[in-house]
């Protein structure tokens, strides 16, 4: 059985509140090496002794840094390598832009897309197509009502 969608105002709501709280992320770029080592290295710690904090050996410590440093480490021993470096792992998605304009650019291009297929069911030769202001009207429905195909390619 499908879950029931919350309404769209509460889901503008909802984008509304996040695209506040994520304004506030100031996110800092992965150093080259890792924060695992980068962290262990200005604690002093050496891999064995990260790696007796962690039960496992010293040359899996290394694997871990090098997993971190080429992106194919897991959450799981993110989780684990913090704990053993007394960090906190926090875990973020940052949008490159708001929620707010990630919906209205793809609500503009749904709605592009909707009065291209009008335009060519209907069979509209005469027009030059759909007006500016129709689809923008029909973009702002989309973006209010945030239909279950908005993300539909």
């Amino acid at each position: 059985m499908r879950s029931k969608t919350p309404p769209a105002r509460t889901v503008r709501q909802t984008t509304e509140r996040l695209d506040r709280k994520l304004a506030d992320i100031n996110v800092m770029k992965v150093p080259k090496k890792g924060w695992i080592r980068v962290i262990r290295e200005a604690l002093s710690m050496s891999q064995t002794q990260m790696a007796s904090r962690m039960k496992i050996s010293q040359q899996a410590v290394h694997k871990i840094e090098q997993a971190e440093a080429d992106g194919s480490i897991t959450l799981a021993r993110l989780h684990r390598a913090a704990d053993a470096l007394g960090c906190e792992l926090t875990y973020n998605l940052v949008p490159k832009q708001p929620l707010q304009t990630m919906v209205a650019d793809q609500s503009l291009k749904r709605a592009k897309q909707k009065m291209r297929h009008v335009n060519r069911s209907q069979a509209l030769e005469a027009s030059a197509g759909a007006s500016t202001s129709m689809i923008n009207d029909l973009a702002n429905e989309l973006a209010m009502t945030r239909p279950m195909d908005l993300w539909d390619e």
